[in-house]
């Protein structure tokens, strides 16, 4: 089973201490000698960590990779608000009255609920904050989809599937990300991932 909320703390111990042995993580993460060596294993994977001897070891950014941590909602809320607001206002007008629409958590899709209060919508999102916005100062139907919270994203995620997400139609799905490239779409969150 991946542990989501594991490998986010375990990255950030890597980014903060650079190098820890899987001895110091079993201590810091609370978890057994082999589950962090398979944790370790599968980031390792992934590109989102150096694996070493007896340990790993934070992987630097490059051209190429994305930072294995990001910040927190909160914190990446005000940074580029120009261009978020931009993209959020054209996205929004991109969105029909009538229209069934998908808008996934993130700090430029949360600035799409200001620019839909005229319109009536059908939205599925696992972003409470967008389902707030939209129930506060809109007209749309807003379905909001269930499952553990997490703080620091501010979104809803569940392991399981909750059926709602199938038996939704849409033409449109609104998503933010961390970064486009000829990859493909990249995110710095390991939950997001």
């Amino acid at each position: 089973m991946v542990n989501r909320g594991r490998h986010a703390r375990l990255l950030k111990l890597l980014a903060n201490h650079e190098s820890l042995s899987v001895e110091q993580l079993v201590g810091m993460l609370h978890a057994s000698t082999p589950t962090i060596r398979r944790e370790l294993a599968w980031l390792a994977s992934r590109n989102l960590l150096t694996r070493t001897r007896g340990g790993a070891t934070h992987r630097q950014p490059d051209v190429h990779c994305l930072p294995p941590v990001s910040t927190s909602f909160a914190n990446r809320l005000n940074d580029n608000l120009a261009s978020k607001r931009a993209i959020a206002r054209y996205a929004a007008g991109m969105c029909e009255d009538g229209s069934s629409v998908i808008i996934n958590g993130g700090t430029t899709t949360f600035m799409m609920a200001e620019f839909l209060t005229g319109k009536h919508l059908r939205v599925l999102t696992n972003s409470f904050l967008i389902a707030r916005d939209l129930l506060d100062f809109s007209a749309s139907e807003v379905m909001l989809l269930g499952g553990t919270l997490y703080r620091e994203q501010q979104l809803m995620m569940s392991l399981f599937d909750s059926g709602i997400a199938h038996q939704h139609d849409s033409a449109k799905i609104f998503m933010g990300i961390s970064a486009l490239s000829p990859r493909g779409l990249m995110e710095a969150d390991p939950l997001l991932i």
